[in-house]
């Protein structure tokens, strides 16, 4: 799968909440930047850009923002659903 590629299917699947799910660590990083699951939803909404991370098995997902219009970026992987590993 290409970057760009990444990216449309990404932003396919993040139109529904509930396929957006953040793991433990993702959850952690949420509550230190004041993210609730909204404003990952709308910064992978509003990502420019997607490349993988190979080294960690997933995609950087950047170029996005939060409801408040700061800059929110995903690291994340795909299964059935948009499985966020962190944001920063």
């Amino acid at each position: 799968m290409t970057s760009v590629e990444a990216l449309a299917e990404i932003k396919r699947i993040a139109l529904i909440i509930n396929r957006v799910q953040p793991n433990h660590h993702a959850l952690d990083r949420m509550e230190e930047r004041g993210a609730v699951l909204a404003d990952v939803q709308n910064a992978l909404l509003t990502a420019t850009g997607a490349s993988w991370q190979a080294e960690h098995g997933s995609w950087k997902v950047v170029g996005g923002v939060d409801l408040d219009g700061d800059g929110l970026n995903v690291a994340l992987e795909f299964t059935s659903d948009l499985l966020v590993r962190t944001v920063f």
